[in-house]
């Protein structure tokens, strides 16, 4: 029964997509939409099959799918519950709102999850595989908006924006679970599709409610990436609206985020972004060592601690793992993607005749990732961990990356 409902609502679904208007807007013909649409699922399916069968649940994948079985019987039995609950606090105190642990609103980012999925529960039956469809169908909804972000930038590069908005591996893999990458991911595509024509044609309130919608589903479910948005997004609205240059006010951004930092961080505790970044490594620190977890030093809350630090934390995000680092399959394969991309990088380099890109949104996407990857080297001791945290921000530097390859130069046609 489970396998018949699963194709069942696959079919259903697929032929939903083929009549939304904004996706038959996209450009991309309707077989190949199916058949991206089709590689997610299937991307979906392995995601769960390796969960269960390889990595032996110790994944939060059927976790997360089990929680939100126990949510859909508090929906059908105790319904005033269920809609009341999530206002509740299980600790004496709410806790600190960037808080790991024992906090009310770290609890938040999970039982937002729990709740959606008691809601597909009703038709899923409880279902992990099925369930998975239908939040993989919300996702692909996200990835058509960020697609049609990217091919406005580069109107000409269809292929490698495709590539790069749906078949890049680490993104698909894990972008196709039940988890909170999904959901960032699916909110910040539909954030920058937002953000992005309505600031090149004008702000419905069709627009303004995809902006809020999207920006309050990163705040509760990774409230630290709400933080680093929110003011990459302001700068870019404001380079982009009075026509300031671009590179400038990313670079003022920057040197006022560490501006910024220093004096939270002589005002307060509460308020320090230094002691806040400490307690989420520590936090990591306590759930134990694990055989493919770097060896990092504690960081202090302290100007020199992080300034020593950073490059370990850059590499972390940006290089790691190195090819046989850890005697792992898994970061094995991750190992060989990450310098695939280096590769393409360099090859941009080499052959692109342009300058340095001036275009506000891929700036903006470039800033956001650093920022999030360093953020992510300081705190995440755990390669696994890592590799999945950074894998969902890949599309905003390899689209500019492939995209700006100059391969007629490669041919010698140039």
């Amino acid at each position: 029964m489970p396998a018949v409902l699963f194709i069942f609502y696959f079919l259903i679904l697929g032929f939903w997509l083929t009549r939304m208007r904004m996706v038959k807007g996209c450009g991309i013909e309707m077989t190949i939409v199916l058949g991206l649409f089709t590689i997610k699922v299937l991307a979906s399916i392995a995601v769960g099959l390796v969960s269960h069968y390889i990595l032996h649940d110790k994944t939060d994948y059927y976790g997360t799918n089990l929680y939100g079985i126990q949510e859909h019987q508090s929906l059908i039995n105790t319904p005033k519950v269920f809609f009341t609950d999530i206002f509740s606090s299980n600790y004496a105190e709410r806790g600190e709102f960037f808080g790991s642990r024992g906090s009310y609103w770290n609890d938040l980012r999970f039982n937002v999850i729990y709740k959606a999925l008691a809601f597909t529960n009703i038709l899923s039956q409880g279902n992990y595989f099925t369930n998975s469809l239908f939040f993989n169908f919300a996702g692909f909804i996200g990835l058509i908006l960020l697609y049609k972000v990217f091919i406005n930038v580069y109107p000409l590069k269809e292929g490698a924006v495709i590539v790069c908005c749906f078949l890049l591996p680490s993104t698909l893999y894990f972008g196709s679970g039940i988890h909170k990458d999904l959901i960032v991911l699916t909110a910040l595509s539909v954030f920058c599709y937002a953000s992005y024509f309505g600031l090149n044609h004008r702000f419905t309130i069709k627009k303004i409610s995809f902006l809020f919608v999207s920006f309050l589903a990163i705040l509760l479910v990774r409230n630290f990436i709400a933080v680093i948005l929110l003011p990459c997004a302001l700068t870019w609205f404001v380079a982009y609206k009075y026509r300031f240059s671009a590179i400038k006010s990313f670079a003022t951004l920057l040197a006022a985020g560490i501006l910024g930092t220093i004096a939270l961080h002589s005002i307060s505790e509460k308020v320090d972004p230094l002691q806040i970044i400490v307690n989420k490594q520590q936090a990591f620190f306590a759930l134990g060592r694990a055989n493919t977890d770097f060896v990092m030093d504690t960081l202090q809350p302290t100007i020199k601690s992080f300034v020593t630090q950073a490059p370990s934390a850059l590499r972390h995000s940006f290089i790691a793992p190195y090819p046989t680092e850890f005697d792992n399959f898994y970061m094995n394969c991750f190992s060989t993607e990450i310098i695939i991309y280096w590769l393409l990088f360099l090859l941009m380099l080499i052959t692109r005749s342009g300058g340095k890109s001036r275009n506000a949104f891929i700036l903006f996407g470039a800033i956001l990732t650093f920022l999030i990857f360093l953020f992510t080297g300081y705190i995440t001791p755990a390669a696994g961990a890592l590799v999945r945290y950074r894998s969902i921000y890949f599309p905003f530097l390899l689209v500019p990356i492939l995209c700006e390859i100059n391969w007629n130069k490669m041919q010698g046609k140039v």
